[in-house]
């Protein structure tokens, strides 16, 4: 109550009759967000106007008051933001300016391919970002980066696996009910069910993920060094041996190859 008298935030009735009441200033009161928001459809051209003399510099950019708002209610002041689409780079702008103003210490990723020839992420979103610091004195900075080169066939292989692995644990039926735990670090294990019975994978791509007696044996190893329990479950695309009592095959199943979007790859080479 000192400090709230000290601040003058208090208002007194002309008597004892009336309850005091606190003073609260209208830039301390968040408003709730509303369904429609209404504001000036130029104000996004205005905003590159200014920051580039010219608002030509990108068509229908949209209004970094409209996306300070929207990012304000979503977001927390050491949020990472990211925008896969970023255009002439608003968000990035609406992000310094809303650190700017509540002190918060919220990041962007932004992704721009552009068209054509002319890539918008170097021609308007990086120098919009340099101009908004440099024009508004933003305590802020950016680092710009451009893509490498394209994924190899091992790699895809690699992100083809552990998604996969992530579907398998989440599918196989000895999890039902109790769940099936992943487990990382080894060539074939992927996880295991509530009895420690481990389940494996063999990927190597739709054409070459055939289960052999090799590799039985090499997982089987592998159980037996993680300690794990058997029967273990062996999920690939093919397997020419047969089942016993330490091991059971398991096609992927076309679901989930289809879910990756290497289902007809699949079922081309099985034919």
């Amino acid at each position: 109550m000192k400090e709230l008298l000290k601040q003058d935030r208090i208002i007194f009735g002309k008597d004892e009759r009336k309850i005091p009441e606190l003073k609260v200033y209208l830039q301390d009161v968040e408003f709730p967000l509303r369904s429609v928001i209404e504001m000036d459809s130029r104000k996004g051209s205005n905003d590159l106007a200014n920051l580039f003399g010219t608002r030509d510099v990108f068509k229908n950019p949209k209004p970094v008051e409209l996306m300070e708002t929207l990012l304000a209610y979503t977001t927390r002041k050491d949020s990472i933001v990211l925008d896969a689409f970023a255009g002439s780079g608003t968000t990035g702008e609406a992000l310094l300016r809303l650190n700017n103003r509540d002190g918060g210490k919220r990041r962007f990723i932004l992704i721009e391919e552009g068209q054509g020839s002319d890539k918008y992420c170097r021609t308007v979103a990086a120098k919009r970002l340099e101009r908004a610091i440099k024009v508004h004195g933003y305590k802020s900075g950016f680092q710009f980066f451009k893509t490498g080169k394209k994924l190899d066939r091992h790699a895809i292989i690699n992100l083809e696996r552990d998604a996969l692995a992530s579907l398998i644990c989440q599918a196989d039926e000895t999890g039902r009910g109790k769940g099936i735990t992943a487990v990382n670090n080894f060539k074939y294990i992927i996880g295991k069910n509530h009895r420690s019975e481990a389940i494996c994978l063999v990927w190597e791509g739709s054409d070459n993920s055939e289960v052999t007696l090799e590799i039985l044996k090499a997982a089987a190893l592998e159980v037996s060094q993680a300690g794990l329990k058997r029967p273990f479950r062996i999920y690939g695309t093919f397997c020419r041996v047969g089942d016993t009592r330490s091991w059971k095959f398991c096609q992927i199943p076309d679901e989930i190859l289809a879910q990756m979007h290497i289902g007809e790859e699949f079922q081309a080479d099985a034919q």
